[in-house]
């Protein structure tokens, strides 16, 4: 007699779900400013998402403040500035639920206009992702409809005779 047997296997993939949102301090600094950019990632999937690296090309009118990239939130990361404007953060691999945050400054270098900074986290085994953040420049006016000048006279004697001379001075 023959004897036969179904088998049947169920196969799970545990995939990583990378998301990313990239924002900023302040929306609307004036120039000379330092406003803060953060990065905020979660591995919502079942996976370990491997290799992850941000990337993040600082545009023109923004100056990266030496020393100021945060990557404590995760252990082992790292902040590679060597090629500013880019910037590198090697993040390693993520597990499964974890998250976390990486920040740094830097310098409003134009007077006016809006800046569009946009970042990109990227993982071996999960699609890119990319976000932007978005500042508008308040220039200061000075008020010139209203200008206005005071003058102090000062003079060198309270009584002057004839044919003294007064001096003031202005």
């Amino acid at each position: 007699d023959l004897i036969t047997q179904d088998f049947s296997y169920i196969i799970t993939q545990s995939n990583p779900n990378l998301t990313f949102n990239k924002s900023v301090n302040d929306t609307a600094p004036e120039p000379n400013e330092t406003v803060t950019f953060n990065l905020d990632f979660d591995n919502t999937g079942q996976g370990e998402a491997t290799n992850v690296v941000i990337t993040d090309a600082l545009p023109t009118g923004l100056s990266f403040v030496d020393g100021s990239c945060d990557t404590s939130s995760i252990s082992g990361a790292t902040c590679d500035t060597s090629n500013l404007p880019d910037i590198t953060i090697n993040l390693g691999d993520i597990d499964a639920g974890s998250s976390g945050r990486i920040s740094f400054d830097t310098i409003v270098s134009v007077n006016s206009g809006t800046i569009v900074n946009t970042a990109e986290i990227n993982a071996d085994n999960n699609d890119s992702i990319s976000d932007t953040a978005s500042i508008n420049i308040n220039q200061t006016q000075n008020n010139l409809d209203d200008p206005s000048i005071s003058i102090a006279v000062n003079q060198d004697s309270a009584i002057v005779g004839i044919p003294e001379n007064l001096i003031y001075t202005v």
